[in-house]
């Protein structure tokens, strides 16, 4: 997550340095549409705040209280980020521009300053967003569209700074046209639609960030080829008979948990110990001495049973570093091995005792 703190310290400066510039504006022109640009940095800064709080808070390790870890804590914070970008971005932006169409301003003053700010914040905000755009890329697989790639991000804290830029830039321009139409033609209604849009933007970008962070908090499954990429590495173990019951979720925004109740071929470790033990089993004919070799047989299964299961979660983990808790269950039901065992075990008995009744 290293990247998306550079990029959200990145947009944290310069949106700081462009509110002041804005709102300095404001005051020189009056214009409603400054205004709405002055409070959308403003809120945009105030959300990079709570962006970098979540970051740092996110960074913390598993403790006996959160054996997850913590990296929920970049969605509950983008979470707040989002509401703080709704109420104070979007609410203050559009009952401004409402105001001003009900009872627009006697006059806006457009000069110098206006479009140096305008023109300055353009750039920069642009600055920013290029960069996140960059980490997209970095980060993008091969061959993936990009639209399917945005539609996947699951950090937070890039991808609210990569909407917020983009409405930012966007918001400047519509801001460009508000004031240069309220210009020419001596109209204000022009500055405050150009306001109502802007807010409106960030109306919508707020939703979008609202229903992802709320997806992941509650729990969300990794993505389908993630799932079953997985089912086929445990399919593949000659020591997996079947796999029952996956559950999975992200606890956050690059780390999953994944637990599956998986049936062990019993006939597969037996095999794995039946050089070593083939032998003396048939060398064991006093009770005690069967008692003692059953405890160090079973022993040796359990300890072949956790290695296989290690090997198995390194090599998911090296498949799919993401993956950063994995808990595979042996399944309580009985499986196709040991039915078989079972059934063979039972046929012998029955024909032992039919031939032992036929003797009597």
């Amino acid at each position: 997550m290293a990247g998306s703190e550079q990029t959200v310290v990145r947009a944290l400066i310069g949106n700081s340095t462009v509110a002041v510039l804005k709102f300095s504006a404001f005051a020189v022109s009056g214009s409603g549409a400054m205004l709405s640009e002055a409070i959308h940095t403003l809120a945009d800064v105030g959300n990079q705040g709570l962006l970098l709080l979540g970051l740092r808070q996110a960074k913390r390790g598993p403790d006996t209280r959160h054996p997850y870890g913590y990296g929920q804590a970049s969605f509950f914070w983008a979470l707040v980020s989002a509401l703080g970008i709704f109420f104070l971005g979007c609410g203050v932006t559009v009952a401004h521009g409402v105001q001003s169409l009900v009872h627009p301003p006697d006059h806006v003053e457009v000069g110098w300053l206006t479009w140096s700010v305008l023109a300055f914040s353009f750039l920069l905000d642009g600055w920013v967003l290029f960069g996140a755009v960059q980490q997209l890329r970095e980060e993008r697989p091969e061959g993936m569209a990009w639209r399917t790639y945005v539609g996947r991000i699951k950090d937070p804290m890039l991808l609210a700074v990569l909407l917020e830029d983009f409405v930012a830039c966007a918001g400047v321009l519509i801001a460009i046209v508000g004031i240069l139409l309220t210009w020419t033609t001596k109209d204000p209604l022009w500055d405050a639609l150009a306001s109502i849009v802007i807010g409106l933007l960030l109306g919508f970008v707020a939703v979008t960030l609202v229903r992802m962070n709320q997806r992941f908090l509650l729990g969300s499954a990794v993505d389908p080829e993630i799932d079953e990429g997985i089912r086929q590495i445990l399919a593949a173990r000659p020591s997996i008979e079947a796999v029952h019951r996956v559950q999975s979720r992200w606890v956050g925004p690059s780390a999953f948990a994944y637990k599956a109740e998986v049936d062990f071929d019993g006939a597969w470790f037996a095999g794995q110990l039946e050089e070593m033990y083939g032998a003396v089993f048939e060398q064991a004919n006093r009770p005690e001495a069967v008692s003692k070799l059953l405890a160090i047989y079973t022993e040796h299964v359990a300890r072949l049973m956790a290695r296989e299961v290690d090997a198995i979660e390194s090599e998911i983990s090296f498949n799919y570093p993401r993956a950063a808790f994995i808990e595979l269950e042996p399944s309580v039901s009985e499986g196709r091995a040991a039915r078989r065992a079972s059934a063979e075990a039972l046929k012998a008995s029955r024909e032992a005792s039919g031939q032992v009744s036929a003797h009597s």
